[in-house]
């Protein structure tokens, strides 16, 4: 299933059926591993960037950082980092870490957690003490990091965190499904305390505006702005647990 000769713009209208669709819902692109090029391209097919901010070792990835920045100068509204947990990092490193690379970008950003099963204890009950200290160490930093979400799909939650973990559930979920459609409802099964999904992340090998192997994203709810601190500060609940 190849995308490569259409834009985000065509796959996404062909898929979802109208131009009305099209302004309903927003779609986005996600990064790791390189700096990318013709941000001016990016911003006509994408309205939310998401670039990798810290790997499972907790080494920042400085690219994800020059990326956020390049985002910003093109004026991509929504701009987001994800990382991949350290379990063995000492408690509040790799946070730290990432806000001492995000000094200078002049703007606090949302962290998207990816959970997977190689990156939490395998024991349940720690696994989900770790996740809960880490978005304690995501709020110790309010200059840095607005906001938490979740980024897994449902086996990966069930398998790290047991079906009966749901106290994240008012947090955004970026739900991952490599279906190649956008519909963030379509195939959607609750898990964690989610009805449905904020996000969806449904292509992973999308070429556009230059790039090669970007990941697609949609989003069916409500998006956080840098620039709207009055949304923002709405959503920014931390768990501390």
């Amino acid at each position: 299933f190849f995308f490569k000769q259409k834009t985000a713009y065509e796959m996404q209208r062909g898929l979802v059926g109208s131009e009305m669709c099209i302004r309903d819902r927003g779609y986005g692109m996600d990064s790791a591993g390189r700096v990318l090029e013709n941000f001016a391209c990016l911003k006509q097919q994408f309205q939310w960037v998401n670039f990798r901010g810290s790997d499972q070792l907790g080494i920042v990835d400085q690219t994800g950082i020059t990326n956020l920045k390049l985002a910003a100068a093109a004026g991509i509204t929504y701009r987001t980092l994800y990382i991949t947990p350290c379990k063995d990092c000492p408690e509040g490193n790799q946070m730290a870490n990432l806000c001492s690379a995000l000094a200078g970008y002049g703007s606090t950003v949302g962290i998207y957690i990816w959970i997977y099963p190689s990156y939490f204890p395998s024991d349940k009950v720690r696994a989900r003490e770790f996740l809960g200290s880490l978005t304690r160490s995501i709020g110790n930093y309010p200059s840095c990091f607005s906001y938490f979400a979740l980024y897994t799909t449902r086996n990966d939650w069930n398998s790290v965190f047991g079906e009966d973990f749901q106290i994240y559930s008012n947090k955004e979920l970026a739900w991952i499904n490599v279906d190649h459609d956008p519909d963030p409802k379509r195939g959607w099964i609750p898990f964690g305390g989610w009805r449905t999904p904020s996000d969806k992340y449904y292509e992973s090998s999308y070429t556009g505006c230059g790039n090669s192997g970007l990941g697609l994203l949609s989003w069916g709810g409500r998006r956080i702005s840098e620039t709207d601190e009055e949304k923002k500060n709405e959503q920014i609940l931390f768990i501390l647990q």
